[in-house]
């Protein structure tokens, strides 16, 4: 136990030796710190003097530097003062030398514009002396051609003389100058019958012309009119119905006898309540079918448009169907009758005829008869 307890104490013992040494290095520390903040402290207060000094040394320096530069600066003026003199006078050596130079160069170009100008006109008179000279030679040669042509027109003259001394006596020509008189007039009634003819041939002329576009304009307006009524065929179902007309047209100097066709293109109603009536008595074929009047221009043509599937009807009646005047009753006033269906229409002789006959259009009203029935072959 002793031995335990001596031990503990000399451990205790040598811990607290190592923390009275660790105090100790505190405690030395400490002391130089003291000391450091000391010497920190004086040389705070010495600071001031010290850069006193530094500042007065400094301007020791400086005033030291400032007495050399007063003195460089004195001898460097006594030095331009003695270089002064020679200067202005040198600079008033230039400026006079200068002006004399200008006036010098001023002359010189003085000198040489009046040279130029001398130049040029010793030129220009050169050219005008070389034009006189020209003048003269010309006004020579003239002087020397106008004494040729008077020599000349002296020997004319001379000759002149001579020959109308061995003319005959003159004896004017009366009678010929009479004919030519009245062939003039002659000439002159032909040219004014001419005249008078052209004028009036012009006037035809201008007539035909009118009379040309007119009717240039009323084709046109035909065509265009055909051509949409041939348009409505061939909607309804003909759908060759162009190719059968233009077929027509560019054969047509080969037919007989006129031929007619597509019917649609060949009546004319101005009413369209008519043109209603008229198409609701009318069976559809008829509008697209094609009327003859020649048996042989039917075979023709029955031939040739029997690809385009359009039906071709034959007209042989002579002279035209009869037909009754249309006299209104009272009762057909009252009931708003006013007119027969083949009077609403307009179109050439055979298709109305055909249409007529074929279809009772001159008794669509169906309780009297007015015409007599005309002579049809159909194909």
């Amino acid at each position: 136990m002793e031995e335990n307890r001596a031990k503990k104490n000399g451990e205790t013992l040598n811990q607290m030796k190592a923390l009275n040494a660790e105090q100790e290095k505190d405690v030395e520390r400490v002391r130089q710190r003291e000391e450091l903040l000391a010497k920190a402290e004086t040389m705070r207060k010495k600071l001031p003097w010290l850069k006193y000094d530094m500042k007065k040394a400094e301007y020791m320096e400086a005033m030291k530097q400032e007495k050399d530069a007063t003195k460089k600066l004195d001898k460097a003026a006594r030095t331009l003062n003695d270089l002064r003199e020679p200067i202005e006078k040198q600079k008033q050596e230039r400026v006079t030398l200068e002006s004399k130079s200008k006036k010098v160069g001023k002359m010189i170009t003085e000198n040489a514009n009046k040279r130029m100008k001398i130049l040029e006109k010793e030129n220009r008179l050169g050219v005008l002396v070389q034009e006189k000279y020209k003048e003269m030679e010309d006004l020579r040669k003239q002087e020397e051609s106008r004494q040729q042509r008077i020599l000349k027109a002296k020997e004319d003259l001379a000759a002149a003389e001579l020959e109308l001394e061995n003319l005959t006596p003159y004896e004017p020509p009366t009678d010929e100058i009479m004919r030519l008189r009245a062939q003039i007039v002659e000439l002159e009634v032909s040219a004014n019958e001419k005249r008078n003819q052209k004028s009036e041939k012009e006037k035809l002329l201008n007539q035909k012309n009118l009379h040309l576009i007119n009717c240039s304009d009323k084709l046109k307006e035909m065509e265009n009119k055909n051509s949409k009524l041939l348009r409505t065929l061939r909607n309804s179902g003909a759908d060759k119905i162009f190719d059968a007309y233009n077929w027509l047209q560019e054969h047509r100097h080969e037919f007989n006898k006129e031929v007619y066709g597509p019917v649609l293109l060949e009546v004319n109603v101005s009413d369209r309540l008519h043109a209603d009536y008229l198409d609701g008595h009318v069976p559809y074929y008829i509008w697209k079918s094609f009327i003859t009047q020649d048996s042989r221009d039917r075979d023709f043509l029955v031939k040739n448009l029997k690809p385009f599937d359009v039906p071709v009807l034959n007209y042989v009646g002579h002279g035209g169907c009869q037909t009754e005047a249309f006299q209104i009753s009272e009762e057909m006033s009252a009931l708003g009758i006013y007119s027969r269906l083949d009077q609403v229409f307009g179109a050439p002789t055979a298709v109305k005829e055909v249409l007529t006959s074929q279809f009772g259009l001159d008794r669509s009203l169906g309780w009297k008869f007015w015409t007599q029935p005309c002579n049809m072959s159909r194909t």
